[in-house]
């Protein structure tokens, strides 16, 4: 008679394991009968009636049987193993962190195989083709394939998901204290995080790649699906740009305090946003037509005519105010573009408007891209002082180069410069904020209206930075005085006014004359009834526009950020991250109420990507035991989604 089993100090049953090892050897023998229970087609047989795949399967399923039932007899035989394997599996599963992955595991590769089983054992396969039938034709015959590998395979593939249906009652029979633990320590959430970040990559590569019309349904919503024709080779440029990331990505994380890994993230950043142009068919070239030939090109075109320009900007008005593009932004959008102009014709002097535009896009093609990539040292510095903590400065930007809109969007402003500018202000105002007085915020507010100068898309800074300074008030009461934060305050806006008042006098610059035209040019794009139609038609179109070309997992660690910080100020344990995070949040809202923008937010806000990218690395680096893991499943997510969208929809202006 055989002695009872204990278990001994594991959560583990040796009994259920040697029901589960019996049940699964059975089952293996019964799908190995069935799958050739009918031979292959004659011109396909290769062996007794049947084709090498067939073969192949049912040698790899005798295998496993034979594994199977050697475990299964050698757990009913010897007690002492049984009870050794069980401590052995138990010690996976808890000291080694396996029971989440592997109980979501089982779970969803049950669901797969059970869907699969589903639809190809029955006639819903070929509604699924008739579903599909305005689709490329690959799809069509995608579906005849895994029907045709269900008939042949079907047996196999309902003992996988038997198999994998038990080994998930298996874990939860026997581990249901240690899922209880898993969630209090939230394990199980940030399982659920991982899976919900998939899902959603999953769900809008899948409107890609079908061109479903899922988006085209929201109003206003312009990026149509537009496939590129793209040969092998192309493809081919694409794979290896793929790995040389993930390979480089893993080398910097595993150096992130390294001025080598610095230098490394900048020209992969660069080489990224370069190899899309190659991608494209003419690299450099295919950059420089992507401004070149969209309807912002008359920046480019009014510095190619030379204009005198002091000239230009203290007479912007009568000379563009009515220019349909020129006529919505401030005088300073020319400055980047007349002295690229200078360098070019410099390098090779040119007569006509035409060659010097052509030498001046040329020229920005070159320079621009790497332009965009020298905020990453300050988005280094900036989240090294915010957070304390010199190992983790590196993570933000290496999520950055990562944006679908960072790397699709070259030679606009808004990528290659506004960002630069924007977060160099912040991170005075940063440090202006850790001692708050009067001359930090005057200095603040001056920044703040110099860069104005270059887009009113900035005009976001100075609000920040007030909300910022009364955030950090709230958090750090009562040791910050509100007289301190109001001078703070009054600095910024004195500062402000102090520099309205110099541009005013010596450039001729009425930024509220500007701004009024050019928003009264900017407002005729939309007419809507009433202030509540706007602010909800720009609630979904922005918030969908920023989602998709931000990419859906980016948007989920921001949540969860939002979600953190607004508990930590409730819990009144909030740190500087938090006040700035809900600052961003704040900002992000009264932008979609009150801007004057209903769409391209993904070019518009672009300006906000160095703080998303801060908030999500911040989250991100939490996900796995080991964060360079992270990092690298939201790389292989992002930049999936970035050649996806660069293939079916792109940025064109």
């Amino acid at each position: 008679m055989e002695p009872p089993v204990l278990k001994q100090g594991t959560s583990l049953s040796p009994r259920g394991l040697k029901l589960w090892l019996a049940l699964a050897l059975v089952e293996g023998a019964a799908a190995f009968i069935l799958l050739f229970a009918q031979p292959s087609e004659s011109g396909r047989s290769l062996l007794l009636g049947y084709s090498l795949p067939r073969l192949a399967l049912g040698l790899a399923a005798l295998l496993v049987a034979a594994a199977l039932e050697w475990l299964a007899r050698r757990a009913w035989k010897d007690p002492a193993w049984l009870r050794a394997f069980c401590l052995r599996l138990d010690a996976l599963m808890k000291a080694q962190g396996g029971l989440v992955p592997a109980t979501f595991a089982s779970g969803l590769l049950f669901l797969f195989l059970a869907v699969f089983t589903l639809v190809f054992s029955s006639r819903l396969s070929y509604r699924l083709q008739d579903w599909l039938f305005t689709y490329p034709a690959w799809t069509l015959h995608a579906t005849d394939l895994m029907r045709a590998a269900f008939q042949r395979a079907g047996a196999v593939i309902v003992w996988a998901a038997a198999l994998s249906l038990q080994t998930l009652l298996l874990i939860l029979w026997n581990y249901t204290e240690e899922f209880k633990e898993k969630w209090r320590d939230g394990s199980i959430f940030k399982m659920l995080l991982i899976l919900l970040m998939a899902g959603l990559s999953l769900f809008h590569w899948a409107v890609l790649i079908f061109q479903r019309k899922t988006f085209m349904l929201i109003p206003g919503w312009k990026w149509y699906i537009t496939p590129k024709d793209l040969q092998p080779n192309q493809y081919g440029i694409f794979v290896a740009l793929f790995f040389l990331a993930l390979i480089l990505i893993h080398f910097i994380l595993s150096r992130p305090t390294s001025q080598r890994s610095m230098l490394i993230l900048i020209a992969l950043g660069y080489g990224l946003q370069v190899g899309f142009g190659f991608i494209a068919g003419g690299g450099f070239e295919s950059i420089r037509l992507k401004y070149a030939d969209s309807v912002f090109n008359g920046y480019a075109w009014a510095a190619a005519e030379q204009p005198p320009l002091y000239d230009a900007l203290t007479h912007y008005e009568s000379r563009y105010g009515t220019d349909r593009y020129l006529g919505t932004k401030p005088p300073g959008i020319l400055l980047p573009y007349v002295a690229t102009e200078k360098v070019a014709s410099l390098l090779s002097p040119s007569a006509s408007v035409e060659e010097r535009f052509y030498k001046l896009t040329k020229l920005a093609a070159y320079v621009y891209p790497l332009m965009a990539f020298l905020l990453l040292p300050v988005l280094a510095r900036f989240s090294r002082r915010l957070t304390g903590k010199p190992e983790d400065a590196t993570l933000p930007a290496v999520l950055y180069i990562l944006f679908p809109n960072v790397i699709l969007i070259p030679m606009f402003l808004d990528q290659a410069l506004y960002p630069l500018l924007f977060l160099l202000v912040l991170a005075g105002s940063s440090r202006a904020l850790e001692r708050p007085v009067f001359w930090g915020g005057f200095l603040a507010g001056a920044a703040g209206y110099i860069i104005l100068y270059f887009s009113f898309s900035l005009l976001a800074l100075l609000p920040f930075v007030i909300v910022w300074a009364g955030l950090e008030w709230l958090r750090e009461r009562p040791q910050r005085s509100l007289r301190q934060t109001a001078l703070f305050i009054l600095g910024v806006l004195a500062g402000a006014v102090a520099l309205l008042v110099v541009f005013r006098l010596f450039l001729n610059y009425d930024i509220a004359a500007r701004y009024a035209s050019a928003f009264a040019n900017h407002r005729t794009t939309w007419q809507f009834a009433t202030w509540q139609e706007r602010v909800k038609h720009g609630f979904v179109l922005n918030n969908a526009e920023f989602a998709t070309w931000s990419g859906f997992p980016i948007i989920l660690l921001l949540l969860i950020r939002f979600t953190k910080a607004v508990s930590a100020f409730i819990r009144r344990q909030a740190g500087r991250l938090d006040s700035l995070s809900l600052t961003f949040l704040v900002i992000f809202v009264l932008l979609v109420a009150f801007g004057q923008t209903n769409g391209e937010v993904q070019r518009l806000y672009l300006f906000l990507t160095p703080l998303a990218a801060l908030f999500s690395a911040e989250e991100l680096k939490l996900l796995f035991k080991d964060r360079r893991n992270g990092f690298l499943f939201a790389a292989v997510l992002q930049l999936i989604t970035t050649a996806l969208i660069f293939h079916f929809q792109d940025f064109y202006g």
